[in-house]
């Protein structure tokens, strides 16, 4: 469960860090950043709440 929880956080970073890399210039799409967000949110709670 703790490595199902930091693949979520690290996916998550990866997924807003390329979003930020497509579209270097300019800012990144939203939507590319909320997908992150819950990604790395999930993880995060799976990680601080059910671990602990």
């Amino acid at each position: 469960m703790y490595y199902l929880a930091k693949c979520l956080e690290l996916s998550g970073l990866s997924v807003i860090g390329g979003g930020m890399i497509q579209n270097f210039p300019k800012l990144m799409n939203p939507k590319w950043l909320l997908v992150g967000g819950i990604f790395f949110a999930a993880g995060w709670v799976i990680e601080k709440y059910i671990l602990k």
